[in-house]
């Protein structure tokens, strides 16, 4: 049975440091959340389309989309599917 089936708030990592991303979304695994960790801007931009996350842990400074804009943006897109 999928994390997302138990209903467990659903939060992503977002940091172009590969290990800190992944360290924090097992972290959360460990505490009993559905985390996923990915590594830019438009990754995340895609994931919260596909699985809209209740909660994002941003890296301010990614190369490409720094953490200021791609918070932004997320706000505006889960304003448009009302989660």
């Amino acid at each position: 049975m999928p994390d997302t089936a138990l209903n467990r708030p659903g939060i992503l990592c977002i940091d172009d440091n590969k290990d800190g991303a992944d360290m924090c979304a097992e972290l959360l695994k460990m505490c009993g959340f559905d985390a996923r960790a990915c590594y830019d801007g438009e990754t995340a931009l895609r994931m919260a389309v596909e699985s809209p996350p209740a909660l994002c842990f941003i890296d301010l400074n990614m190369p490409g989309m720094e953490g200021d804009e791609l918070a932004q943006r997320l706000r505006e897109l889960m304003a448009d599917h009302a989660i």
